[in-house]
C-alpha cells in the first residue's frame, strides 16, 4: 500500500470516527475499577466530559490502581486522582526480561516481517523513518534500519517525558519525594516566593497528567529566557488545575528541576544510577550542552547519548535525551515487566501499572486513548496498550497481552514538514499489520 493509498483511507476513517463522536463521547464517560489482572470499566452516567476549546474537560475520580505485590502499598499511588480512566493494560504475571523463544510461543516471524516491510513500504516516500524493531517475550525478532545503523542514536523528543515520570515513580519509592499530592511550592521552595497562589498549589499528579493549567506550547516561550524555571512558574496558568488536559513542554520541564531538588543529583546523575546503568543503556561520555538554536547543529552531529540544558543547568524535561533505537526497546521491556530487570526491582511494579492506566481521557493521540503519568494509553487491535510518544515517529508501543514491544526511531533533522513521520497512523498500521502476527499470551 503506498503512502498516499493508507492515508487516503486514514481519511476516511477519521471522518467515520467524527460522524460517531457523539456515541463514543456517551460510551467514554465511565470510570474504571483495577482489579489483580487489569483495570476493569465501570459505567457511570454519561455527559461528565467535554471539551473546551481544545481542552479536555475532566471530572474527580478514584485513581485506577493495577496490580502490584502486597508490600506495594504507598498511599502516594493509590491515592485518589483527577481522572476519568479507561481500561488499562497490565503484564501477565511472572514476565521475565531474560527472553524466550518467540517462535515457540506462537509467534508468526514472516508475518511480523511482513507487517514491518509494509510499514516502511508506506512511509518510504518520507525517507525518515531509521529503525523499527520488534521484540516478543523479551526477544527482539525482527530488526530494521533502513539508511541507518543500530549504533546511531536520535533525539526521541517527547519519549523523554516518559523517561522523566519514570524517575519521579523511581524517586517516590526512593522516599526522595513524599508522594503525588505535594505542590509546586513544596516541590519548588526556592521559587515559591515569585508564585501565584495557583500556581503554588498545583500538584505533582497535576503535573504528570497534564492537568496542571499550565499554557500549551508547542513553541515553548520560556526557552529564550535566562531562567526556564522562573518564567514558567510565573507566567501563570491558562485553567484551572485539575479540571483539563493541556499538553504542557513546560510542565514537563518542571519535573527536572523537582527531581533535582529533591535528590540532590542533576537529574542525568540520578537516572544514570537508578534507571540507565541498570538496564544496560550507555550514557557514557553524554553531551550535555545547553538547549539553544547556536547549539543545534553541533547537537544534531553528536553520536552516542546527549541530554541537553537549559541554562541553569537543568536536563531538559520534555524532549532531547538521544538514544539508540535498542534503548527504546529495553525501555519498552522495562514497563512491560512491570520494571523488574534481570531479577531486580528496577521501576516500582505499581508506578509502572498507575503510569499506564489512563487517569485522563484525551483523544489527542489516538481517538478514544487516554493519558496516564506521561503515557499514552489506547486500544490497539482489541488489547489495550501503551505509547512514548514523540514528535516525527519516535514510538515505544507496549501490548501486555501479546508480551510485545515495538519501537521506532525517525529523523527529524531536515528542512520544512513534509517528510515528518505521523504517529497515529505508524499506531494504525502496527495494529493492522503487525500485531496480528502475535498471538495474546
Amino acid at each position: 500500500m503506498s503512502y498516499f493509498a493508507y492515508m487516503s483511507y486514514f481519511i476516511f476513517m477519521r471522518q467515520h470516527r467524527d460522524e460517531t463522536a457523539p456515541h463514543r463521547d456517551a460510551q467514554a464517560a465511565q470510570r474504571t475499577e483495577c482489579t489483580t489482572a487489569r483495570c476493569r470499566t465501570k459505567r457511570r452516567p454519561a455527559g461528565l466530559t467535554m471539551s473546551l476549546g481544545g481542552a479536555v474537560l475532566i471530572v474527580l475520580t478514584g485513581a485506577c490502581s493495577g496490580p502490584g505485590s502486597p508490600e506495594s502499598t504507598d498511599s502516594s499511588f493509590l491515592a485518589p486522582s483527577t481522572a476519568v480512566p479507561v481500561e488499562c493494560a497490565t503484564a501477565s504475571a511472572g514476565a521475565d526480561s531474560s527472553g524466550a523463544d518467540s517462535t515457540s510461543a506462537g509467534s508468526d516471524v514472516a508475518a511480523l516481517n511482513a507487517g514491518v516491510d509494509n510499514l516502511l513500504q508506506v512511509f518510504a516516500s518520507k525517507d525518515a523513518m531509521r529503525a523499527v524493531l520488534v521484540s516478543v517475550d523479551g526477544r527482539t525478532v525482527v530488526e530494521r534500519y533502513p539508511g541507518s545503523t543500530a549504533e546511531e542514536s536520535r533525539n526521541i523528543y517527547s519519549v523523554t517525558k516518559s523517561v522523566m515520570s519514570t524517575l519521579i515513580g523511581i524517586a517516590i519509592a526512593d522516599h526522595r519525594l513524599a508522594g503525588l499530592d505535594q505542590t509546586l511550592d513544596q516541590l519548588l521552595p526556592d521559587y515559591a516566593s515569585m508564585m501565584s497562589p495557583e500556581v503554588a498549589g498545583i500538584t505533582l499528579r497535576q503535573i504528570l497528567t497534564m492537568t496542571a493549567g499550565l499554557p500549551v506550547d508547542s513553541d515553548p516561550s520560556f526557552e529564550p529566557t535566562p531562567d526556564w524555571i522562573k518564567a514558567i512558574l510565573t507566567q501563570g496558568i491558562d485553567q484551572q488545575p485539575g479540571l483539563f488536559f493541556e499538553y504542557s513542554n513546560a510542565a514537563a520541564h518542571l519535573l527536572s528541576a523537582i527531581l533535582e531538588t529533591a535528590t540532590g543529583q542533576s537529574t542525568l546523575e540520578y537516572a544514570r544510577q537508578k534507571l540507565f546503568d541498570p538496564v544496560g543503556i550507555s550514557t557514557e561520555p553524554a553531551t550535555t550542552m545547553v538547549k539553544a538554536p547556536v547549539n543545534q547543529d553541533a547537537y544534531n552531529s553528536t553520536p552516542g547519548f546527549a541530554w541537553p540544558t537549559d541554562p541553569q543547568g537543568h536536563n531538559v524535561g520534555y524532549v532531547g535525551i538521544k538514544l539508540a533505537p535498542r534503548d527504546l526497546v529495553i525501555l519498552g521491556r522495562l514497563y512491560l515487566d512491570r520494571g523488574q530487570w534481570d531479577g531486580a526491582q528496577v521501576v516500582p511494579a505499581e508506578w509502572v501499572d498507575q503510569a499506564t492506566c489512563a487517569q485522563v481521557q484525551t483523544s489527542l493521540l489516538m481517538p478514544g486513548g487516554g493519558y496516564g503519568y506521561m503515557w499514552w494509553t489506547m486500544e490497539a487491535a482489541g488489547d489495550p496498550a501503551y505509547v512514548a510518544a514523540g514528535y516525527g515517529g519516535q514510538l515505544i508501543m507496549v501490548v501486555p497481552a501479546r508480551r510485545l514491544v515495538i519501537a521506532v526511531s525517525s529523523d527529524t533533522d531536515f528542512e520544512g514538514q513534509d517528510r515528518l513521520i505521523d504517529n497515529q497512523a505508524v499506531i494504525n498500521l502496527l495494529s493492522l499489520d503487525v500485531l496480528p502476527a502475535v498471538p495474546r499470551r
